[in-house]
């Protein structure tokens, strides 16, 4: 069980206890890895200005950053022994994460959460509830410490 784990990382501080699970796991299973980085480019348009203008060269920045992080999680995992996939993925984050792992065929999710309620949940939603109530893949989900959430 648990021979192919996908696992959505950002960088920040929980996503890489997360990291550490992940690679922990796998090593035990002797699984493969694939680490993906979600950027939201329609939240991002969005964001940008209501009449439509935002940057070219934002966006490309920030294929380039989530290309940078997914890097420096790999090289954790392969120096762990694990083989290791990285993906930028484009669109909404819930959407992308079920679709791509269903695609690679993985047998296990994991993901952080930051624990937000109130208001900032409503505001900003929550990728790992909406990947909990869809997805049919077995979830691994760390929520962030309070340590965590203030170095964010």
């Amino acid at each position: 069980m648990f021979t192919r784990i996908f696992m959505a990382y950002d960088g920040s501080p929980n996503a890489d206890h997360v990291l550490d699970d992940a690679i922990d796991i796998a090593v035990e299973r002797k699984a493969t890895l694939t680490i993906a980085n979600v950027i939201e480019i329609q939240r991002y348009i969005a964001l940008a200005g209501y009449g439509g203008v935002y940057s070219m060269d934002a966006i490309d920045s920030m294929r380039e950053g989530a290309q940078t992080i997914l890097k420096t999680a790999a090289a954790r995992a392969t120096a762990r022994g694990i083989e290791t996939k990285t993906v930028v993925l484009e669109g909404e984050a819930v959407d992308e994460i079920l679709r791509a792992a269903h695609d690679g065929g993985c047998d296990l999710i994991a993901l952080g959460t930051q624990g937000r309620s109130g208001l900032s949940r409503l505001m900003l939603g929550s990728v790992a509830e909406g990947v909990l109530r869809r997805s049919d893949t077995p979830l691994y989900i760390r929520r962030a410490s309070a340590k965590d959430t203030k170095q964010q």
